[in-house]
């Protein structure tokens, strides 16, 4: 009788614990399935495109904190005419891109970051949807080899597609 008593409360204590088991389990499995910025050290380098009249840096940190940084330059003529600056960043509330663009002398070309969340992410290609409105509504970048591929789309002030696309490649030491 003393084993039939253990057995039924043993089982009890199973049918009770059984349902955070399961949850606990849940939460690991979505854990492991999220976005994680450490998986995108493939930004990490210096990228240019060049041409005869114009030159595009791009300046990738490996993730750290949480986060991936930027800085980008676009020369046209030998001048500066535009500087970007973006994080992309891991938190609670999933994972963001925040770009800046300042003119010369570091003026602000909009107040606020452009603010875009993660959509998608595989390897080496990751595409983030901007969360606000305005051109553009997506931001994309991947990588093949030694170039980056970033690419913009969305639409044109006149509600046409527009997509505007810019292959890096690694630049020499």
């Amino acid at each position: 009788m003393k084993k039939l008593i253990v057995g039924i409360v043993a089982l009890a204590v199973l049918c009770l614990l059984a349902p955070i088991w399961a949850e606990d389990a849940e939460t690991k499995t979505e854990a492991a399935t999220m976005p994680d910025v450490s998986d995108m050290g493939w930004f990490a380098g210096n990228w240019v495109i060049e041409s005869d009249t114009m030159i595009i840096e791009e300046t990738w940190s490996p993730p750290r904190g949480n986060a991936l940084m930027a800085s980008c330059r676009f020369v046209r003529g030998g001048k500066l005419m535009l500087a970007e600056f973006i994080i992309i960043e891991e938190n609670e509330d999933g994972t963001f891109l925040y770009l800046k663009h300042y003119g010369t002398a570091m003026s602000e070309k909009h107040e606020e970051p452009i603010v875009f969340r993660l959509s998608e992410q595989e390897e080496n290609r990751v595409l983030f949807v901007n969360v606000g409105e305005g051109f553009p509504s997506e931001y994309e970048y991947r990588r093949d080899g030694d170039t980056l591929f970033a690419e913009i789309r969305g639409a044109g002030k006149d509600g046409s597609p527009r997509k505007e696309s810019f292959p890096y490649t690694r630049a020499s030491k």
